[in-house]
C-alpha cells in the first residue's frame, strides 16, 4: 500500500508518518513548515533566539529520512506560525490558515493522482478541501482523518449548553474559533462528507462522530503512545498528615471544564488539599483574582518542566468538556498519579474505576468534588492506586502505538474498498 499523510501544520502527524513508514506503507509525508538545510524553515531559524529558535529546529521527525519528506506553501506555512504566536496578527490568522489550507491542498491532491496513491491522511479542521479535491481528481484514493480531536459539531453543541450553565465562562468557551465560526462549521461539515474513514484516538472521538451519522464500521480507535522515559514513578516518600495535591495539566479555559474544577475545589478545606493548574491561562482577570489561596495557577511552562509538577503532585484531575485523546492524562498515569476525568475525555478508555481513577459525567462539580473529598478521606489507597496507575500505561508505549496505527489504517483502506 501506498500512503501520503499530509498536515499543512503539525499536530501528532509525525507519529502517524513513523508509524506508516515503519510498515513500509509510507509513499511520503507532506507538510509545510520542515526543518532541513536549505529551507526557509532553516534560514528563518537562524535569525531567531531562545525557545523560538528551539521550536523552529524540532520542526523534524528524526524517524523519517528527507526523501519522505514533501513541503508544500513553506512561507505561507511560516506565515500562520507567526499570525497563531504574535497577538497583534492573530485577526488575520483564519482567514490566511484557510487560504493556505487550501492551496496545500491543491498540491496534495494532484500528487496522490499522480502517485496513484492508495489512500491520503489528513486531519480534523483542515482537510476539507483536500478530500473534496482527492474525490475529484483522484476517486479511487481513499480519504481518512485522524480525529485527534473529537467532531466539532458535537462540542459546539456541549459548549452551547455550557454556555447557559457558566456564562460567567462563555468568553473562554470561544477562543477556540473553529466550533463557532459559519464558515470552519460549513468545512467541518465537508470534510465529514467526503471522508471515507476515521482514525480516532478513542472512544469518545468514536461517539462523537455519531451525532453527525458517521456509523462504527467506517472507525477505528487507536490509542497514542506516551514516553515513559520522561514521566517517571517514583514511590511516594509523602507524610500522610500533609496536604494532598491535586493538579491539572492543559489550557486553563472553560473548554477544559475549569469552571466546575474552580467550583468543585472551592469547596474543600484549604489546609486538606491543594490545587495547582499547570498550562496557558484562558479566564478572566476577575475570575482568577477572586480564586480561593489553596487554587494555584502556575501558567505555562516548559513540556520538561511538566514532570517534575507531576512527580510531585498526589492525584491528577481532568474534567474536560470535550478531549480526544489527552497525553497530559497519559504522562500524569505514567508518573504514578490516580486521574479523576470526565465521560468525554478519550483517555477514559484507560480508567479502570477505584484502581486508577474515576470517570465522571461531564459538568458536574457535585461528582468532582465528591471525588475529591474520596481521596482525602482514602489515603491509605493512595500507593496502590499510583502503582496502577503507573502499570496502566505500560502497554501504550508508542511502539504499540506504531503497530496498531499501521495495522488500522490498513483495515480502513480494505473497508473502504470493499464497501
Amino acid at each position: 500500500m501506498k500512503v501520503i499523510v499530509a498536515h499543512p501544520q503539525q499536530q501528532h502527524s509525525y507519529r502517524l508518518a513513523t508509524a506508516l513508514k515503519k510498515a513500509d506503507m509510507l509513499s511520503a509525508y507532506v507538510t509545510t513548515v520542515y526543518y532541513r538545510h536549505h529551507t526557509l524553515t532553516a534560514f528563518i531559524s537562524r535569525m531567531l533566539t531562545g525557545k523560538w529558535r528551539k521550536k523552529a529546529q524540532s520542526r523534524r521527525c528524526e524517524s523519517l529520512d528527507d526523501k519522505d519528506v514533501i513541503q508544500y506553501d513553506e512561507l505561507g506555512g511560516l506565515v500562520v506560525l507567526f499570525c497563531h504566536n504574535i497577538p497583534f496578527a492573530r485577526r488575520w490568522y483564519d482567514a490566511i490558515r484557510r487560504s493556505v489550507e487550501d492551496s496545500f491542498a491543491e498540491k496534495v491532491a494532484t500528487l496522490a493522482k499522480k502517485t496513484n496513491a492508495d489512500a491520503v491522511i489528513g486531519y480534523d479542521g483542515c482537510s476539507a478541501t483536500l478530500f473534496q479535491r482527492v474525490k475529484e481528481i483522484s476517486p479511487d484514493t481513499v480519504c481518512i482523518t485522524d480525529m485527534s480531536a473529537a467532531n466539532a459539531l458535537y462540542l459546539k453543541r456541549v459548549y452551547e449548553i455550557d454556555s447557559e450553565l457558566k456564562p460567567a465562562y462563555s468568553d473562554s468557551l470561544r477562543a477556540w474559533k473553529r466550533i463557532w465560526d459559519p464558515i470552519d462549521i460549513a468545512r467541518t461539515e465537508n470534510e465529514l462528507k467526503y471522508s471515507d474513514c476515521f482514525l480516532c484516538g478513542s472512544s469518545f472521538v468514536k461517539r462523537s462522530l455519531a451525532v453527525s451519522g458517521i456509523s462504527a464500521d467506517r472507525c477505528a480507535v487507536c490509542h497514542y503512545g506516551v514516553d515513559a522515559t520522561t514521566f517517571t514513578y517514583t514511590k511516594s516518600t509523602k507524610d500522610p498528615s500533609e496536604p494532598l495535591v491535586f493538579i491539572y495539566v492543559g489550557y486553563v479555559g472553560e473548554h477544559k471544564g475549569i469552571s466546575y474544577l474552580i467550583e468543585a475545589f472551592s469547596a474543600i478545606e484549604s489546609s486538606m488539599a491543594k490545587l495547582i493548574c499547570v498550562g496557558r491561562i484562558g479566564l478572566d482577570d476577575q475570575i482568577v483574582s477572586s480564586l480561593p489561596p489553596n487554587i494555584e495557577l502556575v501558567g505555562s511552562v516548559n513540556h520538561d518542566e511538566v514532570a517534575s509538577y507531576l512527580s510531585n503532585s498526589d492525584v491528577m484531575l481532568f474534567p474536560s468538556l470535550g478531549d480526544g485523546f489527552p497525553l497530559s492524562i497519559m504522562e500524569g498515569l505514567s508518573s504514578g498519579l490516580p486521574v479523576v476525568c470526565t465521560e468525554n475525555t478519550g483517555s477514559a478508555d484507560l480508567i479502570v474505576s477505584g484502581k486508577n481513577g474515576f470517570v465522571i459525567p461531564i459538568q458536574d462539580s457535585n461528582a468532582l468534588r465528591q471525588k475529591i473529598e474520596w481521596f482525602l478521606e482514602n489515603k491509605d489507597v493512595l500507593p496502590t492506586m499510583a502503582e496502577f496507575a503507573h502499570k496502566t500505561v505500560s502497554k501504550y508505549s508508542w511502539n504499540a502505538y506504531y503497530r496498531n496505527a499501521s495495522e488500522s489504517v490498513k483495515g480502513l483502506i480494505n473497508h473502504a474498498r470493499n464497501s
